[in-house]
């Protein structure tokens, strides 16, 4: 069976986010200004040149934008999100019916999506991960840092993460989550958390950090 790129179910909460955000045609092209702004932030030389050190290139994407939105943690966590999306679209296989639809996601032109998504580092910032291309770990951190971040009663975030996971069955949405997409999961999602408490928390201190703790040999 064809096998799409891995639309993680975390899309789904970003979508419902998405709906109640983009009320007006307002907010719907500043979604998309902010988008193609933040791609081309990611090919400036000044993110050209942290490349290769992953740590400094996720803390220089995140403070520049945190800037573009002047302060607001979680409209950076969201913007980045979707600036940093490897796909254009998610493919549903809809119940019943068994036709695909293919749900166009926020996303600059054509040309600047494809140039910003080989901009990406391959390598996430984190020494436990060792694939080659680990591009698509940066939307998996920062969306479920956004969830995080945001959602604060009876955590509510990981809920819904159970609740969308039978929404996925349902709809057979094709590609699988793996393990390093799950961690990445938590971390982020502890990043968005410690955020409520610590705003100047960069990106990087939270995960070497963590790598430091798991490297502990008890």
């Amino acid at each position: 069976m064809h096998r799409f790129l891995q639309p993680n179910i975390l899309i789904y909460l970003l979508l419902f986010t998405l709906i109640f955000r983009l009320n007006t045609v307002a907010q719907n092209h500043e979604l998309y200004d902010d988008i193609t702004y933040i791609s081309g932030v990611i090919l400036s030389d000044e993110l050209k040149s942290h490349e290769n050190n992953p740590y400094t290139w996720i803390n220089t994407i995140y403070i520049k934008t945190l800037q573009h939105k002047k302060g607001d943690i979680g409209e950076t966590l969201f913007l980045l999100t979707f600036a940093t999306l490897q796909f254009r679209t998610m493919p549903l296989e809809l119940p019943l019916i068994g036709d695909t639809v293919h749900m166009p996601l926020p996303r600059p032109t054509d040309s600047l999506f494809f140039k910003r998504n080989n901009a990406i580092p391959q390598k996430f910032p984190y020494h436990f991960f060792t694939s080659k291309n680990e591009k698509d770990k940066y939307s998996h951190f920062f969306g479920n840092a956004f969830l995080a971040f945001n959602v604060r009663i009876f955590n509510l975030s990981k809920f819904m993460g159970i609740f969308v996971e039978y929404f996925e069955d349902a709809f057979k949405v094709e590609g699988a989550v793996d393990s390093k997409d799950l961690s990445v999961n938590q971390l982020g999602e502890v990043f968005g958390v410690l955020l409520r408490d610590n705003p100047d928390l960069m990106p990087s201190e939270i995960l070497e950090s963590l790598e430091f703790i798991f490297s502990l040999k008890f």
